[in-house]
């Protein structure tokens, strides 16, 4: 299943941030997890397990910068303290240096495909009704509550399994480090060179709230990389239809 999110702002908030909160250039698998148990109306910290197995995928599709911003954040614990401003109390009030994501392009919005995959056929079709449907349980966001996003379902896809080449092959999602042999760092279209990136993404979650991660390689602003790969395991092939076009793209799951 693919589906596309957009908005225009995001902060995915890196786990070893301090006093500064900064962000990922790509939502993590743990985000897209939170995402996908928002659509369903799941509460907080409870759907870890239900998408243990999920075969979650990213791609960036429009490309985007950072700025820092500082945000004012006020600690609330219970509905009594909803009324700080009636009493001017703001003792828990903190300004937090903020690291948000942005489009260049101000006028247009920063956005994702999304390719999810699970054996479980209840949770996959269920997602498939609720973005055929276009509503969701709980609002979703990019980061913050204030980042709402749309979520926009593509289709289908049909996923098969990578045929292993000896040669450079093109990936269009982040892909873990330990799998790369070597990588191009220009275009075969132009001369010009490629933005690589890696960042240490978290890619799973428990009920502890302890995350596991990977590095990850990825281009900035979505450009397909062309990879000489080390294996194949995690990495598909997927064929589907967009806009009346049929589209192949080399994926690889998170």
């Amino acid at each position: 299943m693919i589906f596309d999110i957009n908005a225009k702002f995001a902060s995915f908030r890196k786990i070893d941030s301090n006093s500064s909160s900064l962000t990922y250039r790509f939502p993590p698998r743990t985000t897209i997890m939170g995402i996908i148990a928002a659509i369903f109306g799941i509460e907080k910290d409870s759907y870890y397990e239900l998408f243990h197995n999920s075969e979650i995928a990213v791609k960036i599709l429009k490309p985007a910068r950072t700025i820092f911003q500082s945000v004012n954040n006020i600690k609330i614990k219970n509905k009594s303290e909803l009324n700080f401003l009636e009493k001017g109390v703001d003792e828990n009030h903190t300004i937090i240096p903020t690291e948000l994501l942005i489009p260049i392009e101000f006028s247009k919005n920063l956005e994702f495909r999304v390719y999810f995959s699970d054996e479980d056929m209840n949770l996959f079709e269920g997602l498939l009704s609720k973005l055929n449907s276009g509503e969701t349980e709980f609002p979703i966001s990019l980061g913050y509550a204030n980042m709402l996003s749309h979520v926009k379902i593509v289709g289908k896809g049909e996923l098969s399994e990578f045929e292993y080449e000896k040669s450079y092959v093109q990936i269009v999602t982040p892909i873990p480090m330990d799998m790369i042999d070597s990588l191009e760092v220009k275009t075969k279209e132009s001369d010009e060179s490629l933005r690589i990136l890696k960042d240490l993404v978290p890619y799973s979650v428990d009920k502890e709230r302890y995350f596991k991660n990977k590095v990850y390689v990825f281009e900035e602003s979505g450009v397909p990389m062309n990879v000489k790969l080390k294996k194949t395991k995690g990495v598909f092939s997927v064929l589907y239809y967009h806009k009346g076009n049929l589209n192949s793209e080399n994926i690889c799951f998170l």
